[in-house]
């Protein structure tokens, strides 16, 4: 983690804040590949409370409550192929230790926001509720549940890319900004810097209403030295020439993904070769620089074996996480998808 020095310590504080028992709600904002997610990462480190994540998907603007819905199964430890009657016993259990003889309170508004079909007595609780009651409710529940999470350990929610929420999860944020003041609960969003996205709003009203919870962390591109410090930490500080560095440094334009990006492209070109104490160059190999950090990843992708470059199509497809059943019946021939897993993630 290279030029964060300012805003980790600040998320620090706020992660070591509530450990102590004092809530908030951070914003962490910066274009793709700024550094948001890496930023919260680093400071979760050694963080010993409840830990809750929840990740926005591109296309999850027609799908409501699926940062929550990420959110919950993960609190569950349900894997995205569990099957519906496995994740709603673990649901009805962990309820159940969490509100004891209320249970049906809480349990049946979120089993239907997972899409679960409840026992019976709890679906009853939902029959009559026209859908503006069963929403309001369910914001209770959700806030409910939060409020009871931090009872007796410090609860983080961390929320990935709301820029690509539903509006109703945008609303949901917007009741929450406030818990801090209720219990030991840090809120951190984490978004792109995208105005016309409903989710922009609720910054501004966090900074006006809450201003005593509320912690900016707006990431920039990084500075000259601050690049050039962490193409030295990836590839070693004498690597690559002057001339070579400098172009890269100017095509990052301060973004450490696209500079990371570009160096792995260097690596499956052939242009930098791994050794034992780092990387060298091979001078004989032109090097290329794609213009922007699409085309980077493009070029890595269309170096990939052919098997490799099928399983990745395949799993673009299905998200970013999936379970392996789901990928071997859509791939036509599954046979050598652990040899493609295995080159997929050793070339990151």
């Amino acid at each position: 983690l290279v030029g964060r020095a300012s805003e980790f310590a600040r998320q620090q504080d706020a992660v070591a804040a509530v450990a102590d028992g004092r809530g908030g709600v951070a914003f962490v904002i910066g274009e793709a590949g700024i550094g948001k997610s890496r930023l919260v990462s680093e400071a979760r480190t050694g963080y010993a409370g409840t830990w809750l994540e929840g990740r926005c998907v591109s296309y999850g603007e027609t799908l409501p409550y699926w940062p929550f819905r990420d959110l919950l199964r993960g609190w569950l430890g349900a894997a995205d192929d569990d099957p519906d009657l496995r994740v709603r016993v673990r649901l009805r259990r962990e309820a159940e230790e969490l509100f004891g003889s209320r249970v049906l309170e809480v349990y049946p508004y979120l089993c239907a926001m997972l899409g679960l079909t409840p026992e019976p007595d709890a679906a009853a609780r939902l029959a009559d509720l026209a859908p503006e009651a069963l929403r309001f409710r369910t914001f209770e529940v959700i806030e409910q549940l939060f409020l009871e999470l931090a009872t007796d350990r410090p609860l983080v929610v961390q929320l990935e890319d709301l820029h690509w929420a539903d509006t109703t999860s945008v609303e949901l944020v917007e009741r929450l900004l406030s818990i801090g003041d209720r219990a030991a609960v840090l809120l951190v969003v984490t978004q792109r810097d995208e105005r016309d996205h409903p989710c922009w709003r609720l910054r501004a009203q966090a900074a006006r209403d809450v201003p005593h919870l509320f912690i900016d962390l707006a990431l920039e591109p990084l500075g000259g030295e601050a690049e050039r410090a962490l193409l030295h930490a990836i590839v070693g500080p004498a690597t690559l020439p002057p001339r070579l560095e400098q172009r890269l440094v100017q095509a990052a334009e301060g973004n450490p993904f696209y500079l990371e990006e570009l160096v792995r492209s260097l690596v499956d070109h052939g242009a930098l070769i791994a050794t034992n104490a780092g990387y060298r160059l091979d001078h004989e190999v032109q090097v290329e620089i794609p213009p922007t950090v699409e085309r980077v990843v493009l070029a890595r992708i269309d170096r990939l074996p052919a098997v490799a470059h099928d399983v990745l199509t395949a799993a673009s497809a299905l998200g970013r996480t999936f379970g392996r059943p789901l990928l071997d019946a859509v791939l036509v021939d599954s046979a050598e998808t652990d040899a493609a897993l295995h080159e997929l993630q050793r070339l990151d």
